[in-house]
């Protein structure tokens, strides 16, 4: 789904995920507002409307995203199309002694022209669909401000420094987000989309130091998860690129610690070649992966359990501390800030509580750990498992990887075995699948603790009520299709992975 945004007359309510800013406008209109509601495609500045009847469920349900139906093949007699479509094309008849002589014939040349045309026009074309986007939102929230007309003509004639100084009558929420899409409106860099104002620079370095004079000729957001991180699909002449902008470092996160795991990785064969990286601007860029054709669930985890294995026998990463101790400090803040009700805080600090008790790390387990092996971060391609972001990555227990990669990757007993065998390269023991089941139930503890600690950071006056997670943490996972990347798929993830820790089978001890 795009981005939207909503305005209650010239002030701003919220920006982001459509559900979010539905349940913000719908908050906002029971408590009384009463000025005009206007909501827009964030990107492009088109109208768009919002259907808040109902209470908050009715209004999830209807926004939530649906499975596309899958397409049915259609017999069909001949060569394979391969996606091309054909339409008339009306043309001199030089024109079509010209194309006549080309290699592959007039349908191939026709179609490397016109790709040439959408890479050199890429730059115009981007600055022509923000100035319609910039041109529509003022029009409606700032046609009777003071300066309109002369910040149109600055608009079309291409003058930045114009348009920005007769904005500064214009109520604040209005004048920021049109200052926002001015971005676009005026941008010479293809980063400027996408990449603040005060990090572009460092950005275009870090491009220009992988791909020289190369022209850039297209920039896009790859899906993005829980993590802070921009994360940047970019193309410049036949290379593909990932361009990663990372937040400040905390007591957690430490770009040092994750380039030097990721180059770790990238040497050992199971993460993308890691191009460039700097500490001070906190920017790295790495190669592109394009994932596979779909392969057999059993080949993806036998390939997953081959790049583990790799991955675990690699030189040991940075360390930062013993897994148990972080979760213990998570559990705390998460108990301490009331984020869930005080009954499900006492079930959960109970259940953590015994499985640290039980767990006993061994010294052979500490190995170079992902930490984080959610189907996000894994492309997989000619047969291997490849594995991407490291911002948690430490050297840790073996077990949480393996936790991990079950909990997300194995249904059923007979994917688990699989899944194990060939990580071992034998059956696993006893002990192993012991320490295994102790360790899934951290995993989940840790994903549900941190998902909903990550919208109460954002959101200090968040608390997730009993019904709302008897409801979310209920739902069937053949229906869980949020995103982590926003607060409404953060509460909904973080709910099924508390539910599902207390509905497992109780803690056993392990070796």
């Amino acid at each position: 789904m795009p981005s939207i945004i909503a305005f209650a007359g010239d002030q701003r309510i919220a920006a982001g995920d459509p559900i979010d800013v539905a349940l913000a406008a719908k908050r906002r209109l029971d408590g009384g507002e009463a000025r005009p509601m206007l909501v827009f495609d964030a990107a492009t500045s088109e109208p768009v409307e919002l259907d808040l009847r109902g209470d908050e469920a009715a209004i999830r349900a209807r926004l939530a995203p649906r499975a596309e139906p899958e397409a049915q093949p259609v017999p069909a007699r001949g060569r394979p199309k391969l996606g091309v479509v054909a339409r008339e094309v009306t043309l001199l008849p030089r024109q079509w002694d010209w194309l006549a002589t080309q290699r592959g014939g007039a349908s191939a040349a026709l179609r490397q022209l016109v790709s040439a045309a959408q890479r050199e026009g890429a730059g115009a074309d981007a600055r022509r669909r923000g100035q319609e986007a910039l041109h529509r939102f003022i029009t409606v929230m700032a046609g009777d401000a003071p300066g309109y007309e002369a910040a149109v003509r600055a608009l079309f004639a291409g003058d930045a420094e114009g348009f920005r100084s007769r904005l500064d009558a214009w109520p604040e929420d209005v004048r920021a987000h049109a200052l926002a899409l001015a971005e676009e409106a005026f941008a010479a860099s293809p980063l400027a989309r996408w990449v603040p104002a005060e990090r572009r620079a460092a950005a275009e370095a870090a491009l220009r130091a992988v791909v020289g004079d190369v022209e850039i000729t297209g920039v896009e957001p790859l899906t993005a998860g829980a993590s802070g991180a921009s994360v940047l699909r970019v193309e410049a002449g036949a290379g593909r690129y990932v361009l990663r902008l990372d937040g400040p470092g905390d007591g957690f996160r430490d770009p040092a610690r994750q380039y030097a795991c990721h180059a770790i990785a990238a040497q050992a064969g199971v993460a993308p070649r890691l191009l460039y990286a700097d500490v001070e601007t906190r920017i790295s860029v790495a190669a592109f992966l394009v994932e596979g054709p779909a392969e057999a669930k059993a080949d993806r985890l036998a390939a997953l359990a081959r790049s583990l294995r790799t991955l675990h026998d690699a030189p040991l990463f940075p360390p930062l501390m013993p897994f148990l101790e972080a979760m213990e400090r998570l559990m705390a803040g998460f108990v301490a800030a009331e984020i869930a009700p005080a009954e499900l805080s006492a079930k959960l600090t109970a259940l953590f509580g015994r499985i640290r008790g039980a767990y006993r790390l061994a010294a052979e387990d500490v190995v170079s750990s992902h930490n984080d092996l959610n189907p996000a971060n894994l492309v997989f391609a000619d047969g291997r498992a490849m594995l991407l972001d490291w911002e948690t990555a430490f050297a840790a227990d073996r077990y949480l990887d393996l936790a991990t990669a079950a909990n997300f990757h194995a249904e059923g007993e007979a994917e688990l075995t699989l899944f194990l065998t060939r990580y071992f390269g034998r059956p696993a023991a006893p002990e192993e699948r012991a320490r295994l089941a102790l360790m899934r139930q951290v995993s989940r503890l840790y994903y549900g603790a941190m998902l909903l600690s990550a919208v109460w950071r954002s959101d200090p006056g968040f608390r997730l009520s009993p019904e709302v997670f008897a409801r979310l943490g209920s739902a069937p996972r053949s229906e869980r299709r949020a995103s982590p990347a926003t607060p409404g798929g953060k509460i909904e993830l973080g709910c099924f992975f508390l539910a599902a820790a207390l509905a497992a089978e109780d803690v056993a001890p392990a070796a």
